[in-house]
């Protein structure tokens, strides 16, 4: 139904557009997902290692993950006027220009 509504070039972009969400799931992640588990599962009794590895898991997640959105965020902003122009609602034409910069 969906193939034939959008058509080959449709289904093209929506194949991007999931490989490009699995990249960015896998760098917000920092490509330690499968780490993480090894190691939790390994040191599970030992408490004060385990928390070490899960807390700094999840400082580099915070990190990669902020990272990612302020890339995200200064990307919209060449396209403020034209967003603005098409009535869309993003962050970027919400703020004011003063706090776009």
């Amino acid at each position: 139904m969906v193939a034939v509504q959008i058509g080959p070039a449709g289904l093209a972009v929506i194949g991007q557009y999931r490989n490009f969400i699995t990249a960015l799931s896998t760098l917000a992640g920092g490509g330690i997902s499968n780490g993480i588990v090894k190691y939790t599962a390994e040191y599970r009794e030992q408490t004060a290692l385990k928390g070490r590895i899960l807390s700094t898991s999840f400082a580099l997640f915070l990190i990669v993950a902020l990272l990612v959105a302020l890339i995200l965020y200064v990307n919209e902003i060449p396209d403020r006027s034209a967003d603005a122009a098409a009535g869309k609602r993003t962050l970027v034409v919400r703020l004011s220009s003063a706090a776009v910069i």
